[in-house]
Order: C-alpha cells, then sequence, then structure tokens
C-alpha cells in the first residue's frame, strides 16, 4: 500500500508538471505557427494552420522599411556593452563599498538600496527631458541614439549590480587578502601554493578541508582566485606540485 501510495504521488507530480510544462510551451508555439500564417494575424480556427506560407519572413528580411537585421545588431551590441561595463564598473564599485572604509559609505550603500525601490517608469518622463537636452550637446549620447540607450541601461543596472556584487565580496574574508598582498610585497621568491578542498560540496567538510571551507561562504575558488592575482603559481591537484616547484625554480 505504501509503495502504491508513493507511486500515486509521483505520478501526480509527473503530470502537474508536464501541464505546467505544455502551459509554458504554448503560447511559444502559437507564435512560431502564427509567423507562418500569410494573414499575418495571431487569431486562428485551429491549433495546427491550414496554410503555411514563408511571406512574413521574406517582408522580415528583405523589405527595406523593415531593417530587421539591424534591430538585431543594435540588440547585442547593447546586450554585450551593458554586460561588460556593468560587470566592470560594478565590480570595482562593490569591492569599494565592500573592502575601503571612507566617509559616506553608508549613506552612499542606503542611496542605492533607496534607488531600488521606486519602479523605473517613474523616471520616463524626466529621462526624456533629460537625453533630449543632452542631444543638443552631444548627439553621439543624446536621444534617438544607441549611445543614449545603453548609458540609460546603465543607469538602471549599476546600482542593483554594485549591491548583489557586494554581497559576494564580503562573503570572502579580508585575511585572505591581506595575507595573499603581504606575500606579495614581502616574499622575492617565488611561492607555489595548494588549496585543500575544491571539491568539497557547499557546506560539507571533507577531512582537513574543514578547516579551510566553511559554509560555501569561504570557498576554495575564491582563496585560488586571490592567490592567483597576486602572482602565487597555484594548483589544484597535490600530485602537481612538484612539477610546478621545479618549473618555478
Amino acid at each position: 500500500m505504501a509503495n502504491n501510495s508513493l507511486k500515486s504521488k509521483k505520478l501526480g507530480s509527473h503530470l502537474f508538471i508536464w501541464v505546467l510544462i505544455l502551459f509554458t510551451l504554448f503560447p511559444i508555439y502559437v507564435v512560431i505557427t502564427s509567423s507562418f500564417n500569410p494573414t499575418g494575424s495571431l487569431a486562428t480556427s485551429s491549433l495546427i494552420p491550414q496554410i503555411w506560407s514563408l511571406d512574413n519572413y521574406k517582408v522580415l528580411f528583405n523589405n527595406p522599411a523593415v531593417p530587421y537585421l539591424t534591430w538585431v545588431e543594435n540588440s547585442i551590441f547593447l546586450a554585450v556593452a551593458n554586460v561588460a561595463i556593468s560587470v566592470i564598473v560594478g565590480t570595482a564599485s562593490a569591492f569599494a563599498f565592500s573592502r575601503m572604509r571612507f566617509k559616506g559609505r553608508k549613506l552612499g550603500l542606503q542611496a542605492l538600496l533607496l534607488v531600488q525601490v521606486f519602479p523605473s517608469f517613474l523616471a520616463l518622463a524626466a529621462i526624456y527631458v533629460m537625453m533630449e537636452r543632452v542631444y543638443t550637446v552631444f548627439p553621439a549620447i543624446g536621444l534617438g541614439s544607441l549611445g543614449g540607450l545603453l548609458l540609460i541601461y546603465l543607469g538602471g543596472s549599476m546600482g542593483v549590480n554594485a549591491w548583489l556584487l557586494k554581497g559576494y565580496i564580503d562573503t570572502i574574508p579580508m585575511e585572505l587578502d591581506e595575507a595573499a598582498r603581504w606575500c606579495k610585497d614581502n616574499m622575492k621568491k617565488p611561492v607555489v601554493g595548494f588549496i585543500a578542498g575544491v571539491t568539497a560540496p557547499p557546506g560539507k567538510r571533507m577531512g582537513h578541508a574543514g578547516a579551510l571551507i566553511s559554509g560555501g561562504a569561504d570557498t576554495a575558488d575564491a582563496k585560488l582566485a586571490v592567490m592567483e592575482e597576486c602572482g602565487f603559481k597555484v594548483t589544484k591537484n597535490p600530485s602537481e606540485m612538484a612539477a610546478l616547484l621545479k618549473a618555478m625554480l
């Protein structure tokens, strides 16, 4: 009886999951099938179109009035540039907020959090007026330009990115940074390092690695990254220590 009850629960769970999957995929299916509808309408009397046509795709790629490929290029450029600049600037600002102590630090963090509370659409009118005035001085980053849109995206994402990255950097012990930098400034000989517990699951201990890994926050990979940053030759496999030492010496 217990086995039958367990099987029934599993069957019910699987059915529920498949229903959710179908519910999620159905709109995608409708959009794809509608793209082959020559009438250009989403309304249809059947789930399977009676007439299939590539007319919509011909217009999409061949009509000069619909520069679809240009739109795709612009979207890719904005996405890549936004990610790259956000990560670089966000990491630098997060490191400053996490590791440095300066006047206005707490106020700045509170301001970052406060700005994220308000919905971005509240600033639409202000952003429009601002970008319109910027266009009169710097057209390349003003209204209707890719540079201007990139600035708007960066302004909307920079605060939350810096806050999230600061939370990650806070998990790396400051003592680790200080020890690695002390070795970098004071030790002139080559340094070879090995960190145990690389394969330790988060929150688990593996023998002596429990002294190095605690709760998944102070991870072996984080220590390896700081050591490599400071010029250490690091290996994850103790069997490679001899070859690494020989190469260094």
